[in-house]
């Protein structure tokens, strides 16, 4: 296998400051920019070819291929042949890469939450370099100093990692690698597989726990200050032990917020009742009478997403179109006339409010024709909303919202850039002008982009909430 270049390092402290990671360009060098862009979306390419492209050195093309494999930028395809050519393998990127590295940030952050620094840099050293071993990971943080109790710290973290589902065995069949997990099951305990195997990040359950913890912090919002601390608390016991009894026990919730915020056992018994007249909370599996409680995380995820619809609806259409939204929502098939009885509004405002929720595909009308003509005067018209078609339509206008963020930021980012530019070759023409409105100028252009990257951020949070 090819052997790979040092990388520039950046703390994950200094990445989650930059609020944004651009991996494939500003952490690695241009070449790996002009790789990536090479493959673009939906092509495939083989090696040389990717070199002809490019303009680089076949070793370099295969170094840089090698570490975009790694960080699951680019998967294998199935070879090419010819009559006159030989197999020639090739490469494509993998369509979901851009969404996971402009999310390393929030995942460091949620590791950080969950489990401490220590986790948090060793979740970034598998950002930064894909896949590895136990072996390189404490060669990446201690650089071969370590010693046998942090060796046997960074294990724990990684058994803790690995049963919250954060980490998963290493599947390297589609990556062009010098290490390969032979004859290893993906799915195996802890112990068994901890020093001959490669591990990565699992982004399925990854993006899974982030949803999770967004809608339990939405939800908390609407419960009273204990309800919601118990709630955050329960949810946090289960991240952190997923995969082995994950119940949180009565006993042990007082004996905690009795030591931390004072609260008495009969406040915190009467907070787990509420949570659990709401359904927030259940009884465990198996725990009949032990008291152990668990996350309703279905039910979590629902209220999370009514209340974010709701608030699209009524910032969208208006407080009315809301009410008969949830209206709808929660007594479907309706008429016309039956809508603006129970909304108690006029006819006509309700006939134009539904018209443009219906133009917007947030209603549904379904025709009931009493008679075979399907004349109007003979015709049921029932408005009802489907909430899955909601989502999904909600989904693909915050796709197109992040585009159109993204493209602005990219041209402020061109703006700040040349204004960078302009200001030094100023400086070199005139030392002693400073050139104020350069200045100003520029710190205009740092607003704009730290705006743009925190409403990306923002936007982010809410398609992972809304991709359960």
């Amino acid at each position: 296998g090819t052997e790979r270049r040092p990388l520039r390092r950046r703390t994950a402290r200094q990445t989650l400051s930059m609020r944004r990671l651009d991996v494939k360009e500003s952490t690695y060098t241009k070449e790996t920019s002009l790789v990536y862009q090479a493959l673009g979306p939906d092509r495939e390419k083989t090696l040389r070819q990717l070199c002809s492209a490019t303009k680089l050195s076949l070793e370099r093309c295969s170094q840089v291929l090698y570490m975009l494999a790694r960080q699951g930028c680019v998967r294998k395809c199935s070879s090419k042949t010819s009559r006159k050519t030989s197999a020639a393998q090739t490469y494509k990127l993998e369509p979901q890469s851009n969404s996971r590295r402009r999310r390393v940030p929030l995942y460091l952050e949620h590791v950080r939450l969950l489990h401490g620094k220590v986790a948090e840099q060793i979740m970034f050293c598998f950002f930064t370099h894909g896949y590895l071993t136990v072996t390189e990971i404490e060669s990446l943080l201690y650089r071969n100093q370590k010693n046998t109790q942090e060796s046997q710290s960074i294990r724990g973290i990684l058994e803790r990692l690995y049963h919250s589902d954060f980490i998963s065995v290493a599947d390297t069949s589609k990556k062009p690698s010098n290490h390969v997990n032979d004859k290893l099951q993906l799915h195996v305990s802890f112990p068994e597989c901890l020093e001959k195997t490669l591990w990565t990040v699992d982004f399925q359950n990854m993006n899974r726990s982030v949803c999770e913890l967004e809608c339990v912090k939405l939800v908390t919002r609407t419960l009273r200050d204990t309800d919601a601390r118990i709630l955050q608390y329960v949810h946090r016991h289960e991240r952190a032990l997923r995969g082995s009894n994950t119940s949180v026990l009565a006993s042990s919730l007082s004996t905690h917020f009795l030591e931390t915020d004072g609260l008495s056992h009969a406040e915190v018994t009467q907070s787990l009742e509420s949570l659990k007249m709401r359904s927030y909370l259940a009884g465990a599996p198996g725990d009949q009478g032990s008291g152990g409680v668990h996350l309703n995380t279905e039910l979590v995820t629902n209220t999370t997403h009514h209340q974010i619809v709701y608030t699209i609806v009524k910032q969208r259409f208006g407080e009315t179109a809301c009410r008969l939204f949830r209206l709808l929502l929660n007594s479907p098939q309706l008429e016309q006339k039956q809508i603006s009885e129970l909304a108690m509004i006029p006819l006509k405002d309700c006939r134009e409010i539904l018209g443009k929720l219906l133009k917007h595909e947030y209603v549904r009308l379904q025709e009931v024709a009493r008679t075979t003509d399907h004349a109007p005067s003979r015709t049921n018209y029932l408005w009802k909303v489907h909430l899955p078609s909601v989502i999904v339509r909600i989904q693909l206008e915050l796709q197109a919202t992040y585009q159109n963020l993204e493209s602005r930021l990219h041209e402020e980012l061109r703006k700040e850039n040349a204004s960078s530019c302009a200001s030094v070759f100023h400086a070199c023409v005139d030392p002693r002008d400073q050139s104020e409105t350069l200045s100003s100028a520029k710190r205009g252009l740092r607003t704009s982009v730290e705006k743009l990257e925190l409403s990306l951020l923002r936007l982010d949070k809410m398609m992972i909430v809304f991709s359960s």
